[in-house]
């Protein structure tokens, strides 16, 4: 949840806001995407949970916190893609859709 939030955080801040908070939001980023592959590397099989509902509950978590923290009125839908909050993953999903096409 903390990786959305921080996303939710930068695509609803402006000014000042945003220009202290960017670069510490985007290294948490950086590092809890690499926690999430490591968890994935360690246990193959939770991929398999990353659904598009399950997205939209960790949004929803994290946009109501982003919410109350910067008074801004974020999006009932979330506005990402797991290729934007996991591009490994994505990217892992399309090498392995091509390759069944391919067979």
């Amino acid at each position: 949840m903390k990786r959305t939030s921080n996303s939710v955080k930068l695509s609803l801040t402006a000014g000042p806001l945003r220009e202290n908070g960017e670069r510490g939001w985007r290294g948490s980023i950086r590092r809890q995407q690499g926690e999430i592959r490591q968890l994935l590397s360690d246990s193959p099989s939770l991929e398999r949970r990353f659904t598009p509902g399950t997205l939209q509950d960790c949004y929803s978590d994290a946009a109501g916190t982003v919410a109350t923290e910067y008074d801004v009125g974020p999006p009932a839908r979330c506005p990402f893609g797991w290729s934007d909050v996991l591009p490994a993953v994505e990217e892992k999903r399309r090498k392995t859709v091509a390759k069944k096409r391919a067979k």
